[in-house]
Order: C-alpha cells, then sequence, then structure tokens
C-alpha cells in the first residue's frame, strides 16, 4: 500500500476526515455520549466527574472537542492542544453552541512536541494517537512532567495483543482484496467488500462513528501496524522510571485489589509488578475479550506473548502492502495449543474457528474465505480487547 502520509495526523489531514465523528447534534445524542464518558471515566476509571470542578485538564489530541466537552460540561478548566486545523473551527462552534466556551483557558494548534508550560495539571490527558508516534517514550515522559504531584494522567493505545481479532479481520479483508485483484484500498469496491464482510457485525456493537470512517481508520490505515501497537509490557517500564503507578484501566482487568482488605496496602513499588504478572494471567482475556476464570489458569509464559506478537508483525506485514506472501501466514501451533488448554467453550470455539479461517485464507477462492468468515460465529461475536486505556498517578 503506498501512502505518502508520514504521521497518523497527515493521514487524516491528506484523506480530509474525522476519525471520531461524534454527532452531538440532539439531545439523545448528547445524553447518550455524556453517559458513556462518564462510564468510562466513574465506573472504568474510577475518576468521578464531579471532582473535575474548577480542576485543571491539559488534553492532547482532543480532535474537534467532543470528549473535552464532557469534562468541560462536568466544570473542568481546559487547555486543549490540537495540531490539525481542520477540527478546530468544529471545537469552538460545538462549545459556543453549547455555552462552554469560557471553560476554555488555552486552545493551542501544536502537537506535543511544540507544547511548553510551566503549569501542572490535575488530569492530563493523550487520547488515541500517542502509541503512533516514533518518539512515544520520550513523549510519554513528557506529558508526565505536566502532571500535578497528586494528579493523574491518561493514555489510551492500540493493544499490541488485543488487537489479534481485529488484526485477522483486517487480513481477511486484504487477502479478499488480493485474490479480487483490488488495488485501491480506498475505492469503492474495496468499501463494498469491507461491508460484505462486517458491516452486519459492526452494527450490532455500540460504535460512536459509522461503519466506513472504521473502515477508514482501522481497515485500511498504515498507521494500524505492529510498530504502532503498545502494551502494558513495554508502557510499565517508562512508568516505573518516572515513579507512576498503576491506577485503573479500559477495560478493567485487574484484579489486584479484588476480595483484598483495605488495610493490607501494597507497596507502590510492588504494583505495576503485580498487575503484570496479573495481566500474563488473563492473557486469554486480552486476546479474545472472553472472560475466563483466571484462578485456575497457567499464566502466559514469554513464549506464548513472543509468539503472538510475532504472528500479529506477519498479519501486519502482509497488510501493509498489496500483493504480500499469504502462504507465510498460518495459525501458529502454540496458541492453538496454549488455548486449546484453556477450559471454558467459548474460548475453545474461537481457537479452533481460527484455525478453520488460516486454511480458507490459504486458498485462492474469495467465496471460500467469505464464506469461513461468516461461519466463524464465534470470531465474529468477539472483538478482543484493540483499544486500552491506562490511568496512572505518582507514587
Amino acid at each position: 500500500m503506498k501512502m505518502k502520509s508520514k504521521s497518523l495526523l497527515s493521514y487524516y489531514q491528506e484523506n480530509q476526515f474525522n476519525p471520531v465523528p461524534i454527532d452531538l447534534g440532539t439531545e439523545s445524542a448528547w445524553n447518550d455520549h455524556v453517559n458513556k464518558r462518564k462510564n468510562l471515566y466513574e465506573q472504568h476509571l474510577s475518576i468521578p466527574l464531579s471532582l473535575l470542578r474548577e480542576r485543571a485538564v491539559l488534553e492532547f489530541g482532543c480532535c474537534s472537542g467532543e470528549n473535552a466537552i464532557v469534562l468541560a460540561y462536568n466544570g473542568a478548566r481546559l487547555t486543549l492542544v490540537e495540531p490539525n486545523e481542520q477540527v478546530l473551527p468544529r471545537l469552538q462552534s460545538l462549545f459556543q453552541s453549547y455555552g462552554f466556551e469560557k471553560q476554555i483557558d488555552s486552545l493551542q494548534s501544536k502537537t506535543i512536541e511544540s507544547f511548553t508550560s510551566n503549569l501542572q495539571y490535575d488530569i492530563v490527558i493523550a487520547e488515541g494517537f500517542l502509541f503512533t508516534l516514533p518518539n512515544r517514550d520520550d513523549l510519554l515522559h513528557k506529558i508526565i512532567d505536566f502532571m500535578a504531584i497528586d494528579g493523574f494522567t491518561i493514555v489510551s493505545f492500540n493493544d499490541r495483543y488485543g488487537s489479534l481479532i481485529e488484526y485477522v479481520k483486517r487480513l481477511i479483508l486484504w487477502r479478499a482484496y488480493q485474490i479480487e485483484g483490488i488495488r485501491d484500498e480506498k475505492g469503492a469496491d474495496a468499501l463494498s467488500f469491507a461491508k460484505r464482510l462486517f458491516e452486519v457485525d459492526f452494527n450490532k456493537i455500540s460504535a460512536s462513528r459509522p461503519f466506513d470512517v472504521w473502515w477508514k481508520d482501522t481497515l485500511i490505515n498504515r498507521f494500524l501496524c505492529a510498530d504502532f501497537l503498545w502494551s502494558y509490557k513495554e508502557i510499565f517500564p517508562i512508568l516505573d522510571s518516572c515513579g507512576c503507578v498503576f491506577y485503573s484501566s479500559s477495560p478493567q482487568w485487574s484484579l489486584l485489589d479484588h476480595f483484598r482488605w483495605y488495610k493490607k496496602i501494597i507497596k507502590a513499588s510492588e504494583r505495576n509488578k503485580r498487575i503484570l504478572e496479573q495481566w500474563h494471567t488473563i492473557f486469554p482475556y486480552i486476546l479474545t475479550g472472553v472472560v475466563s476464570n483466571p484462578i485456575n489458569s497457567e499464566p502466559a509464559s514469554e513464549e506464548i506473548v513472543s509468539t503472538v506478537s510475532k504472528f500479529i508483525k506477519k498479519i501486519s506485514d502482509y497488510t501493509s502492502e498489496l500483493g504480500g506472501n499469504i502462504h507465510t501466514i498460518n495459525y501458529p501451533r502454540e496458541i492453538y495449543d496454549y488455548l486449546d488448554n484453556i477450559e471454558h467453550p467459548e474460548i475453545k470455539n474461537f481457537n479452533q474457528e481460527m484455525k478453520n479461517l488460516f486454511e480458507a485464507i490459504q486458498t485462492n477462492h474469495l467465496e471460500t474465505l467469505i464464506n469461513a468468515y461468516h461461519d466463524s460465529k464465534t470470531i465474529r461475536r468477539l472483538w478482543g480487547t484493540p483499544y486500552q486505556y491506562l490511568c496512572f498517578t505518582r507514587q
């Protein structure tokens, strides 16, 4: 796939689309959006929105402001940093229409690299893009410096392991393009194939954006490739070096404090380590989104984790260019054996369907491929855990 975009930002600008076009034009749409963001902050990330009144919030990459306006609605004082000037008129119009423009202390069309401030903020947010930047580790260090001592930082990222199912769907689509001879992955025929494969399944989830935007931002976006995936295993060493500790996540997968008496305190220096150990235990959930009993599960070995990473890298390489060699991509026996030992019927069904699906992918018959996917009832129902939120604070 030949693209001139050098960054996720330039990809959006050159293709002239907003990756999160959330319609707030009706009262029901507004209420639905507010409730979803409230659920994210309060139920998943454990940050009551009522505590944000008059608190200083710094948000990088706020896009056209649909998420930031919920913070303004709850009284936060906002510093908004958005390098894509195309979306700023929409942001300003949105805040004016709801009467929240005075909640914006500063609106700057800058990147994280160019932004400077002597202030510290109660909450720092970088949602939806940090993981795509080549110097993301350094920039994570930078945004942590803007966080107040008792503050929180929230980042989101495409998870290296939780993206497995999404990558398989991406692979199916690109294989269909290859068999059918479609060379323009952004054309009408390409979109039509994507709808034929995935639109019915997509319409069953509670998505905030239309299918064609998801297709453009996920299935054919080269910035959703292995180089731009991130994971807790990569992020936690950065947190350790900055004296920061895990606070919460979405999805909520940590069981560290569950069923524990509050007086049994885990030292901050041990917290990140213990949480990563749990991450290995709930690895089947990370891959599939299926909740199984972690108490009876063996932690995923480093070999299994590495195998999944390499498998996704192969898929990524194939979907980076039309005409790749599909015969280099097979469902790894190590992953099959690992999931086959999980005593959960849905995971077993998923595992067998993956095996069958990859046999169909190797054929040169389009209808065989499409039918194999449509017959994969468990895979079609699951989405894995591709998009993760991480909230952390200082020790």
